[in-house]
């Protein structure tokens, strides 16, 4: 194996993909995947050519038949995210308990966006100024540790300085007269409607409709509030560092799956742009 086939192969391996338990990543394993697109965007004329580029591994989960059989498959895909400076500090945790996730700095869980310096200095077109960062795990070097933490690990992205809110949703917790367990709905501050809303589920009489809609302009109001919150602290956080509105206006973020080779499953009219729920849908798919 020559030296750039050897640093295609440990650029999407280096860092251990997110959101994917044990079993997963040995599904991985089974197969020789090439991402030698991923090698060939750092050359002169690819998308990342030159660029400050920030990378991070997951997989998605498809049925192939191999050999005759049906077998679920772990497809490894990178994202890769071209920006001025490090798209995001935080990380969001599933907690099995409960129903969002939890966002906390990335320090918290020992991940950072660590630098990547290819073994053969061309490797990447010769273009000096081209810069790779990694997002993984302190304990990279020992997998069984890292994987414990990277499977209820996403990768998080937010922009602060976006003009467009994101539709809000509240959990209400409806109190049942009738004594039994309360019961939750989810409610859409931007489309629902509290008259409409209330009617559709409190029809039972054993709940005051007035008592309820007050309780959804209460859990409105104050998610609203919050939101604004976060989103002050964010931006503030944001410009402290130097970042502003243009640095997220620059960020172009691409997603590469393995190149079709003969013994691996064909994913060629498999391939979506969707990233994850945070990053949302890539510019460019590989």
């Amino acid at each position: 194996m020559d030296s750039n086939a050897q640093e295609e192969e440990v650029l999407w391996k280096r860092a251990l993909p997110f959101g994917t338990e044990l079993s997963g990543l040995q599904s991985v394993q089974e197969h020789n995947w090439s991402f030698s697109n991923l090698e060939d965007a750092f050359k002169e004329g690819g998308v990342l050519h030159g660029e400050k580029v920030f990378l991070f591994t997951s997989t998605e989960v498809q049925l192939f038949s191999i050999r005759g059989e049906l077998k679920v498959t772990f497809i490894p895909v990178v994202a890769a995210i071209v920006s001025p400076c490090p798209p995001s500090n935080k990380i969001a945790i599933r907690d099995l308990g409960k129903q969002d996730d939890e966002v906390i700095h990335m320090e918290d869980v020992e991940i950072d966006w660590v630098p990547y310096f290819p073994v053969a200095a061309d490797w990447w077109g010769g273009a000096a100024e081209t810069q790779i960062f990694l997002l993984r795990h302190k304990s990279d070097a020992s997998p069984i540790n890292a994987i414990n933490i990277l499977q209820y690990c996403t990768p998080y992205f937010n922009n602060p300085f976006k003009t467009e809110e994101e539709p809000l949703f509240v959990d209400i917790n409806c109190p049942d007269e009738s004594g039994e367990e309360p019961f939750v709905v989810e409610y859409n501050c931007e489309f629902d409607d509290p008259e409409k809303f209330t009617d559709e589920f409190i029809n039972d009489g054993k709940v005051d409709k007035d008592a309820f809609k007050e309780l959804i302009k209460k859990k409105v109001e104050a998610t609203k509030i919050e939101a604004s919150r976060k989103r002050f602290n964010a931006r503030e956080e944001l410009m402290r560092q130097g970042i502003d509105a243009a640095a997220f206006e620059e960020m172009r973020f691409y997603k590469f799956y393995p190149v079709a080779i003969p013994d691996t499953p064909n994913i060629s009219s498999r391939k979506s742009p969707h990233i994850n729920g945070y990053y949302g849908k890539a510019h460019l798919v590989f």
